[in-house]
């Protein structure tokens, strides 16, 4: 470390264990045993509204931003060596979406008919957007720029049409769709739905999303040493923050596809409210034997994520002993598992879920022996 620069800030344990359980609830709503059988809860709102599952992306995003303002903080201000991250910066960018790209790909490559939109690759464009505000705007700046774009965003979504339509706001017609459509085409983009949930358009959006967790981490930094009154800011302006989304939510509806602004302020305040508790609990009670097993798959977060998703991928088209592999993933090493559960007395929910759990319990388990022995997976 050069003389001139400040120290570095000390690790916050509750940040990473909210990643761990954020990521741990990503495990578990992407991994049920079968896609017939989930429970409500631990699936995606259909279309307008929002369930638990819509909160665990935009939850990582504020994460994220939240990271930033501790691995960042020298690069930022009057007179700050920017240069020294900004290959730091496009490295892990361009590392996240190679990763997504691999992961949407796997195990087959058909080039023709890969989607380019992803998780990852949403994690690494916000990350992009976001640095550069970080790195080269003030502070205040940078609030009036993200509500900017909210309101920007809304604007866009409410007057301008598609197909003669305004506002136009149906799974299948509105401007995010249009756009991705018209760029990358509808074989690269998630045929899951008519509205790729990771489309460029909305990413604006989930960049504030990031934003408003950078600020939070800015708020601690700030703050440590005077624990009660920054408990008390981040819990009212997470209160704030969630009434506002929930109150916009009434005249412009919460959407997790389109990233809808109301969105971005719900979550971002339940999120907020969330780091507030988690540092209460473990970095200020001093409750370290709940926050360290919440860390150890938030320190190796990439590597729950794309390792489960590649397994998930390859059990699908393991065959089963002694059978073959039939529509719908019937004969898999999957369908196997998840029969076998049933078989165990289950409901067949109930073995839905108990697969998830046991995924997560799989990658928990490993990531906890690989983080206590020093190994993380970094981009």
């Amino acid at each position: 470390m050069k003389p001139t620069d400040p120290p570095k800030p000390a690790r916050l344990l509750s940040l990473d264990a909210f990643r761990g359980l954020t990521i741990a609830a990503m495990l578990l709503v992407n991994n049920p045993g079968s896609w017939a059988h989930v429970y409500a809860p631990l699936r995606h709102a259909e279309w307008h509204g929002w369930t638990p599952t819509d909160l665990i992306f935009p939850f990582f995003l504020f994460i994220v931003g939240a990271a930033m303002a501790f691995s960042m903080g020298k690069y930022t201000g009057a007179g700050a060596r920017r240069g020294a991250v900004v290959w730091r910066v496009a490295r892990r960018v361009a590392l996240l979406i190679g990763l997504g790209l691999l992961l949407n790909g796997f195990p087959m490559y058909e080039l023709g008919g890969l989607r380019w939109p992803g998780v990852l690759q949403r994690i690494g464009l916000v990350y992009l957007l976001a640095s550069i505000v970080v790195l080269w705007l003030p502070v205040r700046a940078q609030v009036g720029l993200g509500a900017v774009v909210l309101a920007g965003y809304l604007a866009t979504l409410t007057f301008v049409p598609v197909e003669g339509v305004a506002p136009a706001m149906e799974a299948t017609r509105n401007l995010p769709r249009a756009i991705d459509l018209a760029v990358i085409g509808e074989e690269h983009v998630w045929g899951g739905s008519p509205t790729d949930p990771e489309g460029l358009l909305s990413t604006l959006p989930a960049t504030v999303t990031c934003l408003l967790g950078y600020w939070a981490g800015l708020l601690i930094r700030a703050r440590r040493d005077r624990p009660a009154g920054l408990l008390v800011r981040l819990s009212l302006l997470g209160v704030a923050l969630t009434a506002a989304g929930l109150l916009g939510g009434v005249v412009h509806p919460i959407n997790k596809p389109l990233w809808t602004s109301s969105y971005v302020l719900l979550t971002g305040g339940l999120a907020m409210v969330c780091l507030a508790g988690l540092y209460w609990l473990i970095d200020v009670r001093g409750w370290r034997r709940l926050g360290t097993p919440a860390a150890w798959m938030g320190v190796n977060a990439i590597l729950a994520f794309v390792g489960s998703g590649l397994l998930a991928r390859l059990l699908i088209r393991i065959p089963a002993p002694g059978r073959a592999i039939g529509g719908a993933d019937a004969g898999s090493l999957k369908a196997w598992v998840y029969e076998s559960l049933v078989g165990l007395g289950l409901s067949e929910v109930n073995a839905s879920l108990a697969f998830a759990v046991l995924t997560v319990a799989v990658w928990w388990v490993l990531t906890g022996v690989l983080t206590t022995r020093g190994v993380v997976l970094r981009v």
